[in-house]
């Protein structure tokens, strides 16, 4: 972790604080520009994969997977490959995390994803703002009917979202649109609809592992999430189905 703020995290400062002045243009300005150059997109989705594998849910959901696979063999006789696999002690889920962000192969695989993706920077025109978690990248997921970004952009499949301030967030897309004329990639959209980044926030609320962010203490939104489902916060990302049953890691069943 100390490695990462002291030698990587600098060298993007100069790519996020690009993005952050972008802003506080004009609208006039921002509809013609692209927020990076292709090579600078590049750099960047490896700085994002980064941040997506470093965090603490990825090791929980190490713990989680451990746990649910433990249930499910319950019983059975394992090979004492398997049983070493399952049963990790807290040090070596801390090895097995960090064998994962030094894949250097795995982490240049899942940059290529990430760029290979349309990246859009939505900047946000109203008054509600941006939340920010300790799980920066999210999937806004799958939905059955299409999310409207504005009327030239509507999509049905996967959304990946990274919040850079409360006013900007970038949306990557599977598919590919045109606006303006153009290849949407890289393009800057201003939005002053704030049902769109009230959609954002509670996805990125629920993404989130253990804390929430808002740049003016407004939590009201959260507070509403808890009242239609108390448990919204405590139910599992992932569960396992094995043998006619399903699985859930015992802390968050």
């Amino acid at each position: 972790e100390n490695y990462f703020a002291d030698n990587i995290e600098p060298k993007y400062k100069l790519f996020l604080r690009k993005l952050i002045e972008i802003e506080f243009q004009d609208d006039s300005e921002i509809n013609e520009q692209y927020f990076f150059t292709p090579i600078e997109k590049k750099c960047f989705a490896y700085f994002l994969v980064i941040q997506q594998i470093r965090i603490k849910k990825v090791r929980s959901l190490i713990e989680d997977v451990c746990d649910m696979l433990k249930q499910a063999f319950d019983g059975y006789e394992l090979s004492p490959e398997v049983e070493r696999m399952i049963n990790v002690s807290k040090e070596e889920m801390s090895y097995v995390h960090g064998r994962i962000i030094c894949n250097e192969e795995k982490i240049n695989k899942m940059a290529k994803t990430f760029a290979d993706k349309s990246w859009i920077l939505l900047v946000n025109r109203t008054n509600t703002k941006l939340f920010t978690s300790d799980s920066p990248i999210g999937t806004l997921g799958d939905f059955e009917e299409q999310v409207v970004v504005n009327s030239d952009i509507k999509t049905n499949k996967k959304i990946m979202y990274f919040p850079v301030s409360p006013n900007l967030i970038l949306l990557m897309l599977e598919d590919k649109h045109i606006f303006k004329g153009k290849d949407i990639d890289r393009r800057i959209i201003p939005v002053y609809e704030k049902i769109h980044f009230e959609y954002f926030n509670q996805c990125i609320a629920i993404d989130a592992e253990r804390c929430v962010i808002s740049q003016n203490n407004n939590f009201l939104l959260i507070q509403d999430l808890l009242k239609d489902d108390p448990n919204i916060f405590e139910n599992s990302d992932y569960v396992i189905n094995f043998n006619g049953k399903i699985f859930y890691p015992s802390k968050r069943k």
